[in-house]
């Protein structure tokens, strides 16, 4: 947990943009190790240097190659490759070739649960769409629908040669033909799973 808390603060340091106190106090040994455990190439130096170069400021690149030799050997094992492959990061071919095939076991297998995790949370996004289209179809079929309050209950009728079309009552209005009902909590099969639902119980 410290090793990755660790990786993760060095990150953030090495994200910022260097300014000309940063290329004067800069510890460019751990600047080397730090970018190493976060997967940079060599090329980093080179921006490091074309900008230091801009404020009169020599980068001192034998302890950066130090540093960065230290910072491969946390970076290239197994563990970390894992870590790096299921945080969907790119490796670039950075680890000697003694560390790489280590690195690369747990890379892959890193990449694939990654892979993995995310169709399961496409699969689980699937069928919580089709429960829902499930639940409405339901209710269509008991020609009802979802309420909160009694008053979402109401439907409104016809009222045609003087009777409502869905009861037969006698009506004047299509207004006398309202059916009044209750909002009631329901259990309702979907996908053979018993559901609660908010329902309009008519009567």
């Amino acid at each position: 947990m410290k090793k990755l808390i660790l990786i993760f603060f060095l990150f953030i340091a090495s994200c910022t943009t260097l300014t000309k106190e940063d290329c004067q106090s800069m510890n460019w040994f751990e600047k080397g190790r730090s970018d190493a455990m976060n997967g940079k190439t060599i090329k980093a130096f080179s921006e490091y240097n074309k900008t230091c170069s801009q404020y009169n400021v020599t980068v001192d690149h034998e302890k950066y190659a130090s540093g960065r030799v230290q910072g491969l050997t946390f970076f290239c094992t197994y563990e970390n490759g894992q870590l790096f492959g299921r945080g969907g990061e790119a490796y670039l071919g950075i680890c000697p070739q003694k560390l790489e095939p280590e690195f690369l076991k747990g890379y892959y297998i890193g990449k694939k649960e990654a892979e993995l995790k995310k169709k399961e949370q496409e699969l689980e996004l699937r069928e919580q769409d089709l429960k829902l289209k499930s639940q409405q179809t339901i209710l269509t079929k008991l020609n009802t629908k979802q309420c909160m309050f009694n008053s979402d209950c109401t439907l409104e009728g016809n009222c045609t040669f003087g009777k409502c079309e869905k009861n037969g009552n006698k009506c004047s209005f299509s207004s006398d033909c309202k059916t009044e009902g209750r909002c009631s909590l329901e259990n309702v099969c979907t996908d053979g799973v018993c559901n609660s639902l908010n329902i309009c119980k008519y009567y």
